[in-house]
C-alpha cells in the first residue's frame, strides 16, 4: 500500500488533483476496498448558509468531477481501477483548494521536532525551485509553501503533543523520564505542593507554596561526573529560558579532551542558600561519595557556600576571572568619568588579574592601591571593600594546584548560549517549562552525539604504524 501512495502522490502533482478517500475501509473477506475520487466530485453538495466565504473561494458545486480510483488490498497485493477523465480544466490555479501531500506535512513536522529554523525549513521543501537553471519546473504546491503556513504546523504540532496547562504538562514529561530505564529525576517540587520526588528541604522553607524545582542528570552525565569530577566542578545560572522567570542552574565537568560537558540541571524560581542547600542534596543522594577539589563560580558566594556545605568541607573556590573583570568594568564605567583614566586602570587590572608571579603580583596591586586612590577614590574603595580581602579567590598567582587549566565558567556560558541561540532562537522568554525540558532533551542528544565524546581506540600495531608515519614525514619535510 505505501507504493500506491507514492504513485498517488505524484498522480495529483502532475494533473494538479487531489483524490480524498470516500468513506472508510470496506472489509469484505482478506479483502479490503480504498475509494478515492477527484476533489470537485460532491453529489450531496448543499448551499451555505453563511455568507462568510474563505478569500480563496470554495470548490464550484456544479462540477461532480467522475474521476475515481478503486482500490484491492489482498494479502499484500494492490490492485486499482482508475478513471482518469475530469471534466473540468486541470491546472496549477486547482491546488489553492487542496492541502499539502501527507508526505510533505511529513517532513515539516520532522524537521519542527528537530529544531529546525523556519527558514531552512521553507528553503528545503522548496529545494532548487527558482534557480536561474531550474526555471522551467512543474509548479507544485510545495514549491509556494510560505513560512506562515510552517508556523501553523509548529503551533499544532505543540498544542497536539502537551497538554494546554503547563504544570500538567511537565508532570507528564517527569512521569515520562521517570519511568525510563534509568530515573533521571534527581528532585521535582511543583509550585503550590510538597516535594514529590527527592529530597523534602524545600517543604520546610517560608517560600515553599510559591518554589518550584526540577534536577535531572542522565545516566551518562552521572559516569561523567564520577570519573571527572576530582578536576573541577564549575556552576552558573542564567535566565531567559521560560516566560516564568525561573532559572536554570548548571553543573559542568571538564572531560577527558578538554571540553565542557554538562553532568546535571536544576530548573529553580529560586537561588537563595536554603534552596540551593536542597538542590546539591539532591545531587549527593544520587551519587554519595562524590570526589570534589575545587568549585568555580560566578562573581556569587552563596552558590558556593551551598555546594560546600554539602559537598565540602574546605573545598578550593575559584571565581571566573571572566565575570570578575566585567564586574570591574561595570565600577569603572559608573565610578570613573574619565575615559582615559578607565583604559588606563582597565590595563592595569587586566595585568593585575593575569599576574602569575605572586612577588609581581603583590607590587602590582600596591602600587595600583596607592596610585588610583589619589585619582578615584570611590573605585579604590570599591576595590578593597570586595576583592583586595580575597585575593585567593581570582589571583591567578595563588591557583597554583591543579584545577583543570581552566580559570573562567564559559563551560557553562556556552551551553547556556548554544541552549538560547540556537535551540530557542532567541524566543525561549515566550515559551513554557515544558519547551525548556524538549529543548534541553535534544541538546543533551546532541550533546550526547558529538563526535568529541566518542571514544577512538586502536590497536597496538596500527598505533606503532602511526608513530612511524609521522616519525618518516618529519624527517622528509626536516630533509627539505
Amino acid at each position: 500500500m505505501a507504493n500506491f501512495q507514492i504513485w498517488l502522490e505524484a498522480e495529483s502533482s502532475s494533473t494538479f488533483t487531489f483524490f480524498r478517500k470516500l468513506n472508510g475501509n470496506l472489509v469484505r473477506g482478506n479483502k479490503i476496498f480504498h475509494y478515492y475520487s477527484c476533489q470537485f466530485y460532491n453529489p450531496y453538495y448543499q448551499s451555505r448558509s453563511t455568507l462568510c466565504f474563505r478569500n480563496k473561494g470554495v470548490i464550484p458545486a456544479s462540477l461532480n468531477c467522475p474521476v475515481k480510483i478503486n482500490v484491492c488490498e489482498e494479502k499484500g497485493l494492490v490492485s486499482a481501477t482508475y478513471y482518469p477523465i475530469h471534466n473540468h480544466h486541470t491546472g496549477f490555479h486547482n491546488t489553492k483548494y487542496q492541502r499539502f501531500k501527507d508526505s510533505t506535512r511529513n517532513l515539516i513536522k520532522s524537521y519542527l521536532l528537530l529544531s529546525f529554523p523556519i527558514v531552512q525549513i521553507q528553503n528545503l521543501i522548496r529545494g532548487n525551485v527558482g534557480f536561474r537553471g531550474h526555471r522551467s519546473f512543474v509548479p507544485s504546491k510545495e514549491a509556494f509553501i510560505s513560512r506562515r503556513s510552517i508556523r501553523t504546523y509548529y503551533r499544532r504540532l505543540q498544542n497536539s503533543v502537551h497538554p494546554e496547562n503547563d504544570a500538567l504538562s511537565v508532570m507528564c514529561n517527569v512521569e515520562r523520564l521517570k519511568a525510563e530505564e534509568y530515573n533521571p529525576i534527581l528532585l521535582f517540587k511543583p509550585q503550590n505542593s510538597k516535594t514529590l520526588y527527592g529530597p523534602p528541604g524545600l517543604d520546610a522553607l517560608l517560600n515553599s507554596d510559591k518554589s518550584f524545582a526540577l534536577g535531572i542528570q542522565t545516566e551518562t552525565q552521572k559516569e561523567m561526573l564520577i570519573k571527572h569530577s576530582y578536576k573541577i566542578i564549575c556552576i552558573d545560572s542564567t535566565h531567559g529560558t521560560n516566560r516564568y522567570g525561573f532559572y536554570l542552574l548548571s553543573i559542568h565537568i571538564q572531560d577527558e579532551y578538554g571540553q565542557g560537558y554538562p553532568v546535571a540541571h536544576f530548573i529553580c524560581n529560586y537561588l537563595d542558600y536554603d534552596t540551593l542547600v536542597t538542590l546539591f542534596n539532591s545531587l549527593k543522594c544520587r551519587i554519595s561519595n562524590l570526589e570534589v577539589h575545587n568549585v568555580m563560580t560566578d562573581d556569587d558566594n552563596v552558590c558556593y557556600t551551598a555546594f560546600n556545605s554539602v559537598f565540602g568541607p574546605n573545598l578550593n573556590h575559584l571565581l571566573c576571572k571572566w565575570h570578575v573583570f566585567r564586574a570591574w568594568n561595570r565600577q569603572l564605567a559608573c565610578k570613573v568619568h574619565s575615559n582615559d583614566l578607565r583604559n588606563i586602570l582597565r590595563k592595569k587590572l587586566k595585568k593585575i588579574l593575569n599576574e602569575k608571579c605572586h612577588s609581581n603580583f603583590k607590587t602590582l596591586i600596591s602600587e595600583f592601591i596607592n596610585d588610583t586612590s589619589v585619582k578615584t577614590h570611590t573605585f579604590i574603595q570599591y576595590f578593597l571593600d570586595n576583592y583586595y580581602n580575597r585575593l585567593e579567590l581570582w589571583a591567578a598567582c595563588l591557583r597554583q594546584f591543579p584545577h583543570g587549566f581552566t580559570d573562567t565558567n564559559n563551560y557553562c556560558e556556552t551551553f547556556h548560549n548554544q541552549l538560547k541561540s540556537v535551540y530557542f532562537q532567541r524566543n525561549a522568554p515566550n515559551d513554557a517549562v515544558r519547551v525548556l525540558l524538549q529543548k534541553w532533551c535534544l541538546l543533551l542528544k546532541d550533546k550526547s552525539n558529538s563526535s568529541s565524546h566518542w571514544q577512538i581506540t586502536f590497536p597496538n600495531h596500527c598505533l606503532q604504524k602511526m608513530i612511524l608515519i609521522v616519525v618518516f614525514i618529519s624527517v622528509i619535510m626536516h630533509i627539505r
